[in-house]
Parts: C-alpha cells; sequence; structure tokens
C-alpha cells in the first residue's frame, strides 16, 4: 500500500513539472537573458508623470495683529484656479516626490467684533471688516504615498501674490465723509504679497483622472499695512520696532480639484509596480523571441536558395 502511495505522488510530481515546464516553454520558447538595460528604462519611469488641473474651494481669511487686535475669521467663498504637478523621484529612487506650481485667485481680510466687555469694535480707516481680492502663485514641495486607487499627500513651500483689489464695510453710524477708501487702497498698505504655503490631503485615482481633496493654510510675511506707518495720519513711528503695528494676513483653505494625467502613470502601489516588472520581462523576452524567429526564417530561406 505505501508503495503504490509513494508511485502515485512521484506520477503526479512528474506530470505537475511537466505542465509546468510546457507553460513555461509556451510563454518563454526560448530561454534567454533578460536585457535589463530595458527593463531600468521602464523602472526609472514609475511614478514618473505630470498632472494639470482646476481646483475650486473656499476659505477662512483673518489677519494675525500685533498688538493683538479683537479680530475673527471672515468665510471667503471663492477660492479657484489651475495646477501643475510634475512627479519625479527624489535622489533619483524615492518615488515619492513632486513639485506642484498654481496659479489661484482667492479672498483674504479680516473683521473685527465687538468687545465683550466694553462693546467697542476696534476698526482700521474707520472700517471693521476688509475682503481682498488676490493673485497669488504657490511653489510647492509635493509628497505623496500611493495605495490601492488612492494616495496621501503632503505640500510645504513658498508663494508669491498681489492685492489686486480691496472692499471695507463699515458701521451704520460711520458718516459717509469718513469713507474714503472704502474701494481703493491706503498709501500705508501694501499691494504685494509672500509667505509660506503648506497642506495635506488625499486623492482618488482613476487613470487617468485624478481628485485631490486638499487642505491649505497660507500665512504672509508681508504687512499688509506698513508696520511703522500710521493709518491716520501717515507718520512715521520710528521710535522703536517694538512700537510697529505687524499685520499679516492668514488663510486656511479647502479645495476640490480635479486633475487630468498629461503623461502615462506607471506604478502605482508595490503589487502593481511589481506586476508591473513582470510583465515588462515579458513583453521583452517576446519581443526577442519574435525577433529570432525572424532572423530564423530568413535564414532558413536562405539556405533553401542555396540549395
Amino acid at each position: 500500500m505505501i508503495k503504490r502511495l509513494v508511485i502515485s505522488v512521484v506520477a503526479i510530481v512528474s506530470v505537475c513539472q511537466a505542465v509546468s515546464a510546457q507553460q513555461i516553454d509556451t510563454l518563454h520558447p526560448i530561454r534567454m537573458p533578460l536585457d535589463t538595460a530595458k527593463i531600468l528604462e521602464n523602472y526609472s519611469k514609475i511614478n514618473d508623470y505630470s498632472l494639470l488641473g482646476v481646483t475650486y474651494g473656499v476659505g477662512l481669511a483673518n489677519c494675525s495683529f500685533d498688538p493683538v487686535r479683537n479680530a475673527e475669521s471672515v468665510f471667503m467663498p471663492v477660492n479657484v484656479g489651475i495646477t501643475y504637478t510634475l512627479y519625479g523621484k527624489l535622489f533619483g529612487y524615492m518615488p515619492y516626490f513632486g513639485i506642484q506650481a498654481s496659479i489661484l485667485y482667492s479672498k483674504d481680510g479680516y473683521k473685527f467684533k465687538k468687545n465683550d466687555g466694553t462693546g467697542y469694535m476696534d476698526n482700521i480707516l474707520n472700517a471693521y471688516k476688509a475682503t481682498i481680492e488676490t493673485i497669488e502663485v504657490p511653489l510647492l514641495a509635493h509628497l505623496h504615498f500611493d495605495f490601492w486607487k488612492m494616495k496621501v499627500m503632503a505640500d510645504i513651500g513658498i508663494y508669491g501674490g498681489y492685492r489686486m483689489s480691496i472692499k471695507r464695510e463699515y458701521l451704520s453710524t460711520v458718516p459717509e465723509s469718513k469713507k474714503t477708501y472704502m474701494n481703493t487702497f491706503h498709501p500705508n498698505e501694501n499691494r504685494w504679497d509672500y509667505g509660506i504655503k503648506g497642506g495635506g490631503g488625499f486623492a482618488l485615482v482613476f487613470d487617468p483622472v485624478e481628485i485631490h481633496i486638499m487642505c491649505f493654510y497660507k500665512y504672509s510675511w508681508c504687512n499688509l499695512h506698513q508696520p511703522n506707518v500710521d493709518a491716520h495720519t501717515m507718520e512715521h513711528t520710528e521710535m522703536s520696532k517694538y512700537y510697529y503695528k505687524w499685520s499679516y494676513p492668514t488663510n486656511l483653505s479647502f479645495s476640490i480639484g480635479v486633475h487630468y494625467q498629461l503623461t502615462k502613470r506607471i506604478g502605482k502601489t508595490r503589487s502593481q509596480m511589481k506586476r508591473e516588472a513582470r510583465e515588462d520581462a515579458i513583453r521583452i523576452l517576446t519581443e526577442e523571441k519574435q525577433q529570432n524567429d525572424i532572423i530564423e526564417t530568413e535564414n532558413d530561406t536562405d539556405n533553401s536558395q542555396d540549395r
């Protein structure tokens, strides 16, 4: 009984090996070493692609004042732009890096609220609220980690911008004569802007379209007002820098973007990258076999003609 069982196992193993060998021979009729140069060329393209997209979002604008003022965030429903993302490898081998550049139209601003104790409401140029239209151009380092049909992203970088227009709002008790700068910038207000910007989010990937859901925080390094100039009298206060009035706009935004892959996206998750590497190897072997078949056919034709 044991002898028959051993013979049966050996027979089954032999059949399986024969079938496996036949399948391998069918897939790779000729055994040849892989063209490593071609495979490395495909590896070098993993996660190297570019995106172009449009974004829309909303924001919470505020201003960081020093000395501190009783200000609160203002909801800004408009934040739109065009974004270009170029993916590449950090130090030539880390496929999690990219650079992102955008042109965005957004709104900054501030709003003062009443003091709980006294009921007093602060103001700048007699206005308790200001909304500023801006154009900004961020340049961000873009990090991403891909899995399944998603990716997690983080961005950090700098931006430059220009404040195009301003609209101020006043209390009903403010006379018309004190609304001089309702829709114009005051001479002590800076029009150019620059600062730091960063954020994070995730994406849903449906090649060749990606949907990015992001949250960004922007902090200006450029004062909205000249810190050593009084907004009412335009007189310089140069006694000490500690008496200057600082005002740095901030903006917390939430956006959704639809991005289109301009070039083919190769390599997503680790398992997909391995599968694509195997497919490339099979394709290379198949191409080499076809070339060899053509050469053998030509040689057979030449030999028959010689005979």
